[in-house]
């Protein structure tokens, strides 16, 4: 195996990211520069990343690297007319003349309107995100080592090929925005990440194993379990044999459950049912208002699942936002939420933020084992995960993709067999209402970099999941394929 070390180029002690004060810094500096007649709304993001990241393919280290960026955004808006100028060089000239340039775009977009000029000043400063771990910032190229050397020793002494990453992250924010009465309000927000994906593959192709994990937190995910479960399933996967498609008992594991509970949220628009538009949760028009109504209040799949967000939850690695509760989309089967509510509106009657639970969410799941759920399955199958899943129709709400890197049957409580992969086209909806049983829920893959979450509002960083293993009744496959 490559030696890890060997990749690193850098300096262990140097500083990651920017510091708040330096981040505050740099908005005084381009506070002082802005033109006091330029008026409008001034809006500043002070923006820093940083990435330690190791890749590998067939047994050897492939990739190793350290990254760091500093961007500064500079916006200057009037009316609807803006300038935003983006920069990463932080120097005191470099800024002023960044936010100059800023200002004479909006201004010479905007024409003759005239000026707004702040008055009656006052500060706003909101509460700092908790998804913070000094585990993950402090990561070090030594500490990454052994879990990579145990999926590659481990798959080289069976003769098969491994691949995969093991990746951290840690980004922070400073933003500032001053409007056109000069009202100010600041936020400032820090999240890591820490992902690992393993797959195993044997070298002519004919058996696969993948697993992975992702969190903001490396306490949260067990990477020698990790590394080992990739490789006992590519071992499990060998010398598949072919069925026929058709409909099975099937148990889906939970990075695969993950899927449906994901199609299932992307549903959940409060736009199409309202508007009369072809849509599952349209119930009908409400003739006595001359207006359409959507399912909210009914229940629309099985009573055994629930889904909420949790701005605060420490599991799922949001941001917490001072003054927002917990979200539920979906209580006992029932749905309480959709989303393309009026933020600032919902925010006021209820307290909640529902464009929030587009980034994370939780599905309570219960004490049934995947053990438990083999034991009692006559036939059936068991689905590692899926790929290339896309809708193949609106109406219907089918979707189709492909089972990867691990299929498995199971006969009389029993695993007897690898089974070559299938295409399946499934609706979540029928998932979801055609449920046998509900497992144990634990956090899965979902990998995120913070680098493009923090870009934008810090409430959708790392869209962690917390999804069970579900068995379902009659799932459709429909062909056979040869991917493995």
């Amino acid at each position: 195996m490559n030696s890890i070390e060997t990749y690193y180029r850098r300096d262990e002690k140097a500083e990651r990211l920017l510091s708040r004060e330096e981040a505050i810094g740099i908005v005084d500096e381009i506070k002082a520069a802005s033109s006091p007649s330029a008026g409008g709304r001034l809006d500043v993001r002070v923006f820093s990343y940083w990435a330690n990241g190791v890749r590998w393919a067939r047994n050897n280290t492939s990739l190793s690297n350290l990254g760091r960026e500093i961007k500064v955004y500079i916006g200057r808006s009037k009316d609807r007319f803006a300038g935003t100028i983006i920069t990463n060089q932080t120097d005191s000239e470099s800024v002023v003349n960044a936010t100059r340039l800023a200002e004479k775009i909006a201004l010479e977009v905007a024409g003759d309107r005239p000026l707004d000029l702040p008055v009656n000043r006052e500060t706003l400063e909101s509460t700092p995100s908790k998804v913070w771990s000094e585990g993950v910032y402090n990561r070090t190229p030594s500490e990454n080592a052994p879990s990579i050397e145990q999926v590659i020793t481990d798959a080289e002494s069976r003769g098969f090929l491994a691949a995969g990453y093991l990746e951290s992250y840690a980004a922070n924010v400073y933003s500032f925005s001053s409007d056109k009465w000069g009202r100010e309000s600041t936020e400032y927000h820090q999240i890591t990440q820490a992902q690992f994906s393993s797959t195993v593959r044997h070298p002519k192709g004919t058996a696969s194993g993948w697993a992975g994990s992702s969190a903001y937190d490396f306490s949260l995910m067990d990477l020698g379990r990790i590394a080992s479960a990739s490789v006992e399933k590519c071992i499990a996967s060998l010398d598949p044999v072919r069925l026929e498609p058709g409909r099975y008992t099937t148990i889906l594991e939970p990075a695969a459950s993950n899927t449906f509970f994901s199609l299932f949220l992307g549903l959940m628009n409060r736009v199409s049912p309202e508007s009369g538009g072809a849509h599952p949760f349209l119930l009908g028009r409400d003739f006595a208002l001359s207006r359409f109504r959507s399912k909210l209040g009914l229940k629309i799949i099985d009573e055994r699942i629930s889904l909420y967000h949790n701005p605060g939850d420490p599991v799922t690695g949001l941001p917490e936002i001072e003054g927002l509760n917990k979200v539920t989309l979906v209580d006992k089967g029932v749905l309480k939420s959709l989303f393309n509510y009026p933020s600032h509106s919902f925010q006021e009657l209820y307290n909640e933020d529902i464009s929030l639970s587009r980034a994370s969410f939780t599905v309570p799941g219960t004490d049934v084992s995947m053990d438990d759920m083999i034991s009692s399955t006559s036939r059936g199958l068991i689905v590692t995960r899926f790929s290339n899943v896309h809708r193949v129709d609106d109406k219907s709400v089918l979707f189709s993709g492909f089972t990867r890197d691990g299929l498995w049957l199971v006969e009389n409580g029993k695993i007897t067999k690898a089974v070559r992969n299938f295409k399946f086209t499934e609706s979540p909806l029928f998932v979801l209402n055609n449920l046998d049983t509900v497992g144990i829920s634990e956090l899965v893959w979902n990998p995120t970099k913070a680098r493009t979450e923090l870009m934008g509002h810090p409430a959708y960083s790392l869209q962690s999941r917390v999804v069970p293993s579900i068995k379902v009744k009659d799932f459709s496959f429909t062909s056979t394929i040869d991917a493995i």
